[in-house]
């Protein structure tokens, strides 16, 4: 149980440390260069909460589909929100 924190915390801080660097970038570059960084990360996100999503089930850990939905919609909602993944108008 303490290894499973323990990995779980850097993984937290790991994923925090990307979201500053990514909201530092996003803050100096233009705008469509901003959007691929997001992009990226959006597919990242993405990425971990699928896979992470079926191995939770697949080991019987069904409930932790809770809290990667909670952190899903929490990144995603002010994503879509800030209009950074539009392209600009034309």
């Amino acid at each position: 149980l303490r290894f499973r924190l323990a990995v779980m915390g850097t993984v937290t801080l790991g994923w925090c440390l990307t979201l500053f660097d990514a909201i530092n970038a996003d803050e100096k570059l233009p705008h469509d260069q901003a959007r691929s960084i997001w992009h990226l990360l959006t597919a990242g996100v993405l990425v971990w909460f699928v896979i992470d999503s079926i191995l939770s089930v697949a080991t019987g850990f069904s409930l932790n589909i809770v809290p990667n939905t909670i952190l899903l919609i929490a990144y995603l909602l002010p994503l879509f929100a800030s209009g950074v993944l539009r392209k600009p108008a034309a």
